[in-house]
């Protein structure tokens, strides 16, 4: 019989042990079934046919499977089959096994897998029960990273020293996106600033004269018109390299024309009307954007004196807000952050996050033997209560009106469920599928619904009437035999997410993004990004229920910065030639 295994020395020993236990008679020792119950159990291979019953703790259900294999006399094909792939030299007993550290969940796959492929045990297939839900962003934030929301660590979050966009072609690190941030807020508030100086001198020459004063002169009318539409102008140099990026001290508007956002300025077109009114109404839409993108002086983006705050400074004033606004009373998860300070005994937020291990989850069972290949060794979170609040409160902020809930296999299989209608009303919405296969699965979600208005961005185009298809994505997952509870966050968790460790987004430069598009997941090439065409057609081609200019990824400003490696389109690895600031 010939066995072919994906690994190389858990895989050798495997066949190893096939060979020296293949006598046929001969009845199994107390230590051959001890370690292959061990073996069983820290796999989450039970309960099942090997012994244990659902609902029974981890060491009885061992008890019992040492029994069962005690009492075969060993000619049972099934058993000695099982002996042999269990009790392999490759696994030693649990106080040594290679279960608990980065090789646990492939060692525990290969074991699956040479179960089945094993004639004598190929028939057995251990499968769980699993309890799909989805809960809403505070419920899966309180029991599974309070830590992040309420520890906010911005060195680490926002300022990645190795660059959001992995490594230029040069072989240089990418510029981090904070770094982006200084860069950006540095050029536009120049370009801010002689916009500032051309209004401010072209406004008197556009007021009617007094009487008794001299008539304006036309030239010099004209002449500071043209100067107002020059400061918006891009710089025309054939001979400028584009890898070499752009000229910001020449053409400091570069970043504001390339933002959709900043485009409603329209300060060509103002030049070219060169009326009184025009050029007061866009004083007033300057002023008042300075203000949203606090560029304005005395923020914490600019000083008091109006210079840009230095790189150190920004961070720091962003990390307060950013804190400020997390950590709130009535805030995201203020609550949790309460219980955080009391159960670490002052300020959570100035505790290191090592300290607050095992202070994530209160109540629900302890952690199953198979907690260990995920790292958790404090208890399982996806058995945590997690009915802090209900999800139909997230579901009514996106106007979510259907849920399908599911999982992929870590074959790239993909099983969903029933669609569940009425999110907004529900307090419960869960999935259970029966005969799952044990192993490494990823919970999935398919939400449906349509956009509110007070979502949707000032001016932003939205498809027929902002309907929407998103695909939820959570953690991977070792799931036991017997029973499984896993958890999916509603998609406000992913929307704060981008908003809270992603400057751009919380600043405003770039449009909030919003979880991906069903069809963008099914065909990549209905993703809407100016990478493939699909952000002037006037089609909402992925279904995220805006179209072209109001989608996130079709920002020209966000393309640009994807060119710069300093940010990555959704799927899609760093573009082989972008770039960043030597």
């Amino acid at each position: 019989m010939t066995i072919v295994h994906r690994g190389m020395g858990i895989g050798g020993g495997l066949v190893a042990g096939l060979v020296a236990l293949s006598c046929v008679g001969e009845r199994p020792s107390d230590e051959d079934c001890e370690k292959a119950c061990s073996l069983a159990s820290r796999c989450g291979l039970l309960p099942s046919a090997l012994g244990g019953v659902p609902g029974r703790g981890q060491l009885d259900n061992e008890a019992d499977c040492v029994a069962r294999c005690l009492a075969s006399d060993g000619d049972t094909r099934e058993v000695r089959g099982l002996l042999e792939v269990l009790t392999s030299d490759d696994f030693a007993r649990p106080d040594t096994t290679p279960l608990c550290d980065s090789m646990g969940v492939m060692a525990c796959e290969e074991l699956i897998e040479t179960l089945e492929e094993t004639s004598s045990t190929r028939e057995l297939e251990i499968t769980t029960t699993v309890e799909l839900s989805m809960v809403s962003a505070i419920s899966h934030a309180s029991n599974f990273e309070p830590e992040h929301w309420c520890c906010f660590d911005f060195a680490g979050e926002l300022s990645n020293e190795e660059g959001a966009g992995g490594t230029m072609a040069s072989g240089e690190l990418a510029p981090s996106e904070v770094e982006a941030v200084q860069e950006i807020i540095v050029a536009t508030h120049a370009c801010f600033t002689r916009l500032e100086d051309r209004i401010v001198g072209l406004m008197p020459l556009l007021m009617p004269p007094m009487p008794g004063e001299p008539e304006r002169d036309p030239e010099q009318v004209s002449m500071q018109c043209t100067a107002l539409g020059e400061v918006w102008k891009p710089m025309d140099d054939p001979m400028e390299d584009p890898m070499d990026g752009p000229d910001l001290e020449a053409d400091p508007c570069y970043f504001a024309r390339k933002s959709i956002v900043l485009q409603r300025l329209d300060v060509p077109g103002v030049a070219e009307a060169c009326t009184f009114d025009a050029v007061v109404g866009l004083d007033m839409l300057l002023r008042e954007t300075q203000r949203r993108w606090h560029l304005d002086g005395g923020d914490y983006l600019v000083d008091g004196d109006g210079n840009v705050r230095s790189t150190p400074e920004i961070e720091d004033q962003l990390e307060t807000a950013i804190r400020d606004e997390v950590t709130r009373p009535g805030g995201f998860v203020a609550d949790v952050c309460e219980e955080l300070d009391l159960e670490a005994g002052g300020d959570a937020c100035a505790v290191d996050i090592d300290e607050l291990q095992g202070v994530t989850c209160e109540v629900g069972p302890p952690c199953s033997a198979a907690d260990c290949l995920l790292d958790s060794p404090a208890c399982d979170r996806t058995l945590c209560d997690a009915d802090v609040s209900p999800p139909g409160r997230d579901c009514g902020f996106f106007g979510i009106e259907s849920v399908t809930l599911g999982y992929r296999t870590d074959e790239g299989v993909e099983i969903l469920g029933e669609p569940i209608l009425g999110c907004s009303s529900r307090t419960v919405v869960t999935t259970v599928f029966e005969d799952v296969k044990v192993g490494v699965i990823v919970p999935v979600a398919v939400v449906e619904g349509t956009l509110p208005t007070s979502f949707l961005p000032d001016g932003g185009e939205v498809a027929d009437d902002g309907s929407f298809r998103w695909y939820v994505e959570g953690e991977p997952r070792w799931v036991s035999a017997g029973e499984a509870r896993l958890q999916i966050p509603s998609p406000l968790l992913e929307h704060t997410i981008y908003r809270y460790e992603d400057p751009l987004e919380f600043l405003g430069w770039v449009l909030p993004r919003v979880p991906r598009g069903r069809g963008c997941d099914d065909q990549p090439l209905l993703c809407e990004t100016l990478s493939n065409g699909n952000c002037d057609d006037g089609i909402d081609n992925d279904g995220d229920g805006f179209a072209d200019g109001a989608t996130p990824w079709c920002d020209e400003l966000f393309f640009e910065l994807v060119q710069r490696c300093v940010v990555t389109e959704p799927g899609r690895q760093p573009h082989q030639g972008c770039r960043g600031e030597q």
